[in-house]
């Protein structure tokens, strides 16, 4: 295997990189970023364990009772608290390179600048491409494990040789599922779905989860909004008290068209962004999936507590150079034979939720 200086792959990136490679890269599909930087409001937290635990309080500001001074003490009663304990999900991923990779250039790469490269440089160009590819393997967790969590209040972690959820303790009614004529798809629901979403607004204020100030919504469950009159009463900027909104359509995903910014809808003393997310990854199987069921809305209080976890890195090496709670481990493993050259990457990460009272899910058919 050639001598590579891992340190330079992205200089080497810049130096062999002809105007054709901008273009192509911009073709790329991005992992999207709209979830955590929505949700994501607290330090992140690493842990010199496997586990991850956090607190949920579920309590109203209470006030002193009144009483005259010669009256007995009150003694007043504190409410409690749940912990919230699991293992963090672990990934050990990483990719090889063999002399026969080679011969096939980088995309986006013409064919002259590649013949021009030196085998060094070469490898250095693949491992800079391929490096790119596997951080944004991993920031994608941000986005599925949030995704998740606001839709079922789990998250799943099956995979090699693990199977687990890990739960955030979602009450059951702020997981609601529509029925009947109350379905969007429905003629006799016209008129009702915007009093339906004040609904759960209600049911989130009153079960202490804040006010609701996203409602993030599927593609045919935005259709289906829009076939609503009271939907457009809300366009109409003459209107005002209690119906007054916006619409101030963008694209907020880099320019890719997935995600959709539509306006702010007022729905009498709530006042929320709508937002329309038609984006998907591609799951373990290969199957493209979407990151919100499009048939279905979520209501978030963005001011929630959210955060990112780190679990222990699980590795000897990291141990002894004093990285066990780094948010990424990386080694590079290399065939004695100088037959193949492997790129390792280990992390522990996890995002949470920690308090569910401000997340309504909504399947509307």
């Amino acid at each position: 295997m050639a001598n590579i200086d891992w340190d330079a792959a992205s200089a080497l990136i810049d130096a062999y990189t002809p105007q054709e490679l901008y273009t192509a890269w911009s073709k790329r599909k991005e992992n999207p970023k709209f979830l955590s930087g929505m949700l994501i409001n607290r330090d992140t937290k690493t842990h010199r364990s496997k586990e991850f635990s956090f607190d949920i309080k579920s309590e109203g500001a209470t006030i002193p009772t009144y009483c005259t001074p010669k009256s007995q003490t009150s003694l007043v009663q504190f409410g409690g608290f749940e912990t919230v304990k699991s293992t963090t999900p672990y990934i050990n991923e990483g990719f090889e390179i063999t002399v026969d990779d080679f011969e096939t250039r980088v995309f986006g790469i013409d064919a002259a600048t590649w013949g021009k490269m030196t085998m060094a440089q070469r490898a250095a160009m693949i491992v800079a491409d391929k490096d790119r590819q596997m951080k944004a393997r991993l920031d994608s967790t941000d986005e599925v494990q949030l995704a998740q969590q606001i839709q079922t209040g789990v998250i799943d972690v099956s995979g090699k040789d693990v199977d687990l959820e890990i739960s955030i303790r979602m009450a059951a009614d702020h997981k609601v599922t529509l029925t009947a004529d109350a379905r969007w798809n429905q003629a006799a629901s016209e008129g009702t779905r915007i009093a339906g979403i004040k609904t759960q607004l209600d049911k989130m204020r009153d079960d202490r989860g804040g006010l609701g100030s996203d409602i993030i919504m599927g593609a045919s469950a935005f259709a289906n909004l829009q076939s609503d009159p009271q939907y457009f009463e809300r366009l109409n900027m003459r209107n005002t008290a209690d119906k007054m909104g916006s619409y101030d359509p963008r694209f907020i995903d880099a320019g890719e068209g997935y995600i959709q910014y539509v306006g702010t809808l007022q729905i009498d003393s709530y006042v929320v962004n709508l937002y329309v997310n038609a984006d998907t990854y591609t799951d373990n199987d290969g199957n493209a999936a979407y990151y919100i069921e499009q048939d279905s809305y979520v209501l978030v209080n963005r001011r929630m507590p959210t955060r990112k976890h780190y679990g222990r890195i699980e590795n000897m090496a990291a141990w002894n150079a004093g990285l066990e709670t780094a948010e990424l481990y990386t080694y590079i493993d290399t065939d004695k034979n100088g037959k193949w050259m492997r790129k390792v990457y280990e992390s522990a990460p996890v995002v949470a939720c920690e308090d569910a009272s401000s997340i309504v899910y909504v399947k509307t058919v």
